[in-house]
């Protein structure tokens, strides 16, 4: 009994203590809040709600070119040598020279092949007068052997009057002269053809040879690159120095073909972008975007969506995940 009631007592003042430490604290808490004009206050507004999708992607000039070594008509695979080459980062308008390549052996070329042409010129020349003069002897010994051969027929004509003997010298004659005359005309014929087939070998290899000198002078007017399109110049690199990346400077050889410079218009610029599948029903075509440049995180370019791909990529990271291509049109640099 007396454990009992002492329990109970303790009990009781146990729990008197906490509604007194309750309240004292509610009467502390209630004393520390602000009142009257000094407390602060916040208008709220109805809004729609703006969600933004952050991508990462390239930037990319819609209006570029690259300037690449020519490719020389002809069999002609030796390497070029820059003679000039405009500066990187030069501001270049349509017409303007960008680089400039060694033409001397071009030029050294077409001057041998305009010499061979002229050389073929006075051949065909030749073998023209030549057949003029040999047409007109042939038709002079033509003549006689017409001439010959109706002498020996009125010669035919006394053989009742002469010797048989010489009756039968006037026959072997007469045949001699008519046995000449076909072989005559029969070799005019093959003359004239063969001397024909010799001019037209001439024509023939006088053609090539005016072929390699247009294609010759072709190559060296190709030495000299302009721009198509204005815009700013940009140099491309190659490996030499023991493997290092450098720019191409004057005096560098490259192979025909070989890009050399890059010719991008600032005017109107593009991004190239990856978006998540989960973020599709986010983007629409012509919706506002703000592009940075991570080399100027300054500078933001307002843009819009130009571009979705309705096709999507496998991710490299989940065969179940898709990414679709984007393409966003920038504002031109200058205006900003």
């Amino acid at each position: 009994m007396v454990n009992r009631s002492t329990l109970a007592l303790v009990a009781a003042v146990s729990a008197a203590g906490l509604a007194a430490a309750g309240f004292a604290m509610r009467s502390s808490a209630r004393a520390a809040e602000p009142s009257g004009p000094d407390t602060a206050s916040a208008v709220v507004a109805r809004v729609d709600f703006v969600r933004s999708v952050r991508l990462a992607g390239t930037v990319e000039a819609v209006q570029a070119t690259t300037i690449a070594a020519p490719r020389l008509a002809g069999q002609n695979q030796n390497s070029l040598v820059i003679m000039r080459l405009i500066k990187a980062g030069t501001t270049v308008r349509p017409g303007d020279p960008l680089v400039e390549f060694d033409r001397q052996e071009q030029i050294r070329n077409a001057l041998d092949r305009k010499a061979e042409l002229n050389d073929f010129d006075q051949q065909i020349k030749k073998r023209m007068a030549d057949e003029v003069a040999a047409t007109a002897t042939d038709d002079s010994t033509l003549k006689q052997a017409e001439s010959t051969l109706e002498k020996a027929r009125l010669e035919l004509l006394k053989n009742d009057m002469l010797p048989k003997l010489q009756a039968e010298k006037n026959n072997l004659a007469f045949e001699e002269a008519q046995a000449r005359l076909k072989q005559l005309q029969e070799t005019y014929a093959l003359k004239r053809q063969a001397a024909a087939a010799d001019i037209r070998i001439l024509e023939i290899r006088r053609g090539r040879s005016e072929s390699n000198m247009m294609q010759a002078e072709g190559n060296a007017q190709k030495m000299l690159v302009a721009s198509p399109l204005p815009g700013v110049a940009v140099i491309k690199s190659t490996f030499k120095n023991g493997g290092n990346m450098v720019e191409f400077m004057e005096g560098d050889e490259v192979r025909p073909g070989q890009a050399v410079i890059e010719v991008v218009n600032p005017a109107v610029m593009r991004v190239r972008a990856r978006v998540n599948q989960a973020d599709m029903n986010e983007l629409r075509q012509g919706q506002a975007v703000h592009v940075g440049l991570d080399a100027y995180p300054e500078l933001t370019f307002p843009g819009a969506v130009d571009q979705i791909s309705p096709i999507g990529q496998q991710s490299t990271l989940s065969p179940k995940v898709r990414t679709f291509g984007e393409s966003v049109d920038c504002c031109p640099i200058g205006e900003i």
